[in-house]
Parts: structure tokens; sequence; C-alpha cells
């Protein structure tokens, strides 16, 4: 490390305090599922199974898992995406 960077960064703990260590970029990739993503299956859960061909007495995670697929929602998701949107 040369001088000058040493006190600019002395220089920004002072001004900003232990938040200058926080990282400025945001780890990992773009979240895959939209407001809108999670709005389909909440809004499928809501509504009542018995409407759907073929009628169900209630929902269970794969059924709205296939639900959400068929209807075009999302193109693919896992077995336990449901789980955690609903949650």
């Amino acid at each position: 490390m040369n001088e000058d960077y040493t006190r600019r960064e002395i220089r920004a703990l002072k001004e900003h305090g232990v938040a200058m260590l926080r990282p400025r970029w945001a780890p990992g990739r773009a979240p895959k599922f939209t407001h809108e993503h999670r709005k389909g299956p909440v809004d499928l859960a809501l509504s009542r199974p018995l409407e759907l061909q073929p009628p169900y007495s209630q929902w269970s995670l794969s059924r709205l898992l296939e639900q959400g697929v068929a209807r075009g929602s999302v193109e693919s998701i896992s077995g336990e995406w449901p789980r955690l949107i609903l949650h």
C-alpha cells in the first residue's frame, strides 16, 4: 500500500466511521424473481383450488408449483421456492 491510499482510507474512516468498511456492491447475481413473479404464487395460493381444472380440495406446494408453471407465472421454479415466497 502506498502512502496516498492509506491517507484516503484514514480520511474516509474519520468521515464515515465503520460504514466505510461495508461493501459498495451487492454480492451475488440479480434476483431471479421480480415482485410480479412473487405476487403470482401468492394470488394463486389465495384462490380457490376447487375452481381449477382438475379441481383440488386444497393447495399443496407441488400443486402451486405445477399451476404456476402452467399459467406462465414462472418458466421454472424449484420445489422450495413456493414455500419461501409464501412465507
